[in-house]
């Protein structure tokens, strides 16, 4: 497993605890990162305390996914 920095450490492990401890449905929580190193990691560090759960995705594949799956309803301009 990689080595988390400080800062998605305490997202992975905040995640972690809205689950564990306050009931928080996975499917409920979402990790939007920047990169795909600290997605990884966000996903690597949740999966250790959990069982598999995935739910770390970068902005541009969140973005992605949406205008995908809602971009007819979306109006620009």
């Amino acid at each position: 497993m990689r080595q988390c920095s400080g800062k998605t450490k305490v997202i992975t492990n905040r995640i972690a605890h809205l689950i564990t401890t306050k009931g928080v449905y996975p499917a409920g929580i979402m990790g939007v990162t920047l990169t795909n190193k600290a997605a990884g990691e966000i996903r690597e560090g949740v999966n250790k305390h959990l069982v598999d759960v995935s739910l770390a995705a970068t902005l541009h594949s969140f973005c992605v996914c949406l205008l995908g799956r809602d971009g007819d309803a979306i109006q620009f301009g």
